[in-house]
C-alpha cells in the first residue's frame, strides 16, 4: 500500500505536511528558498549538471523527511516503496495572498522527479 504525503494550506497563509505519522507546519521562508534554488539551478539551466541535480534531490529528500524522519520510516515500513505526494490542495487553494499563492504554485512545481534515486536506493 502506498504512503501518502499531503501538502495543504493552513490558517494564517502557511502550509502543512500531513501523513499517517502526523502533521508538521512547513516553514514558508525555507520553502521559498528551496523553490528559488530549484528555479535557479534546475529550470533555468541549458545543460544538466549531474552533481547539481543530485544535490537538489538530496535537499528535497531531506526537506520532505524532516527532523521526524517520516520519509525514511515510510520507505522502511512500506514493502512496495511507493510514495504519493498529494499537491492538489495547494494548487486548488482559494483566497491566498499573492506571496502564499506563489509558494503554493512553486511547491507543486518542485522537481520531485529528482527524489527517484534516493527513493530507489
Amino acid at each position: 500500500m502506498p504512503f501518502n504525503f499531503t501538502f495543504a494550506p493552513s490558517q494564517n497563509q502557511t502550509f502543512e505536511l500531513r501523513c499517517d505519522y502526523g502533521t508538521r507546519r512547513l516553514d514558508t521562508h525555507e520553502l521559498g528558498n528551496l523553490i528559488q534554488q530549484c528555479e535557479k539551478n534546475y529550470y533555468s539551466q541549458d545543460i544538466d549538471d549531474i552533481n547539481q541535480l543530485q544535490e537538489i534531490g538530496r535537499k528535497l529528500y531531506s526537506w520532505l523527511d524532516g527532523k521526524e524522519g517520516w520519509l525514511r520510516r515510510a520507505l522502511v515500513e512500506n514493502t512496495d516503496r511507493r510514495i504519493y505526494l498529494d499537491l492538489i490542495k495547494t494548487s486548488e487553494a482559494q483566497s491566498l495572498s499573492p506571496e502564499t499563492q506563489k509558494i503554493a504554485l512553486g511547491l507543486a512545481h518542485l522537481p520531485w522527479e529528482l527524489l527517484r534515486d534516493f527513493l530507489c536506493s
